[in-house]
């Protein structure tokens, strides 16, 4: 287990300072977005593309942090998804495995693109701008060391 999954595994009662989200689902939601950014869970764009490239200068091309609060097309706007693993441990293994295959994609494939539901087609490179700001930002919902998020893409 790496340093990050052996963080994770020692917050499983951490509460969520914002949203409606708890640890469990973070973490699994963060290992559908890894396995989204490879072309694994296929999605189609939401928006009109003048407003994906928007989006894509805002969150991309800016040092702008993810805003708190910030609602996707991909989830309910009332609920959470159900889990998908039946404990946390395997909710981290989970992320561990898709963090693991996409480091190594970002490494041998950096120009291969994905579609994002919002900002379109997005290359590996791109995709771990992306990441590192969407693990800063859940690990702000849950008070966690933003630096142990920071350090995974650095």
């Amino acid at each position: 287990m790496n340093p990050f999954s052996a963080y994770l595994l020692k917050q499983s009662d951490t509460k969520a300072q914002w949203g409606m989200m708890d640890i469990h689902n973070m973490v699994e939601h963060i290992g559908l977005t890894l396995q989204m950014s490879m072309g694994e869970r296929p999605v189609e764009l939401q928006v009109l593309e003048e407003k994906a490239i928007k989006l894509k200068r805002i969150m991309i091309d800016s040092q702008r942090p993810m805003p708190k609060g910030v609602k996707t097309v991909m989830l309910p706007n009332d609920k959470t998804l159900p889990y998908i693993n039946p404990s946390f441990t395997e909710a981290i293994d989970f992320v561990e495995d898709n963090l693991n295959r996409f480091k190594t994609k970002l490494q041998t494939q950096p120009e291969e693109s994905h579609l994002h539901p919002t900002m379109g087609l997005l290359t590996m490179n791109e995709w771990n701008i992306l990441h590192r700001k969407h693990f800063v930002h859940h690990f702000e919902q849950f008070g966690l060391d933003l630096g142990i998020a920071e350090e995974v893409f650095a």
